[in-house]
């Protein structure tokens, strides 16, 4: 039986080069974006100056963790994939996936606190909240995102389930490439993951 998904290893090797180049190229653009930042943020921006610079931090980490430490190859349609980063071969899977979650989970919270931010500086009236209101709604938005991606990953993995896939879908050609998951499609999985 062909498998159903097959990757082979000069592919992967190339999209390793590729990730590595677009490494490169991100840190550089990160290192500028950083010093503009620094330089050309004005003080009445000092607010959300913070999530800025907490932004370039996290889209730093994204690189760092999707290009160099994780280097995830996810075999779509199916809801896994396997890791050849410097991090999964001492670090399980679950958590890599959950490091990738949780920087991605805190790049959306620093995208709506932003909006919240330039949203109270414009607004005047009722809808202009106190400084301990403003920290409340982050907070929940914080949660409301953290939350859901972190509780998905951790109730819908089990190994055996995973590796009952994997040979059903013939895809056993990934437990000779690295730590390897496949998540069963649920409705669980199918909200939690685009989250």
């Amino acid at each position: 039986m062909e498998p159903y998904i097959y990757l082979s290893i000069d592919s992967e090797h190339y999209i390793i080069i590729v990730h590595r180049l677009l490494f490169g190229f991100s840190t550089f653009f990160n290192a500028i974006a950083c010093l503009c930042l620094y330089r050309e943020t004005p003080d009445m921006q000092s607010d959300i100056k913070f999530y800025l610079y907490y932004m370039q931090v996290l889209t730093f980490l994204c690189d760092v963790n999707l290009d160099v430490a994780v280097e995830p190859f996810t075999l779509l349609p199916v809801f896994g994939g396997y890791c050849k980063g410097l991090i999964c071969g001492w670090l399980s899977i679950h958590y890599s996936l959950m490091l990738t979650f949780i920087i991605l989970s805190n790049f959306c919270f620093c995208i709506n606190a932003c909006v919240l931010c330039r949203h109270q500086a414009i607004v005047t009236g009722t809808f202009k909240f106190g400084k301990n209101m403003n920290r409340a709604i982050r907070l929940v938005i914080f949660m409301i995102i953290f939350v859901p991606s972190i509780y998905g990953l951790m109730t819908n993995f089990d190994d055996s389930e995973s590796e009952a896939l994997i040979n059903s879908l013939n895809l056993t050609w990934m437990r000779e490439r690295g730590p390897h998951v496949v998540y069963k499609r649920t409705p669980n999985t199918t909200f939690t993951f685009p989250l």
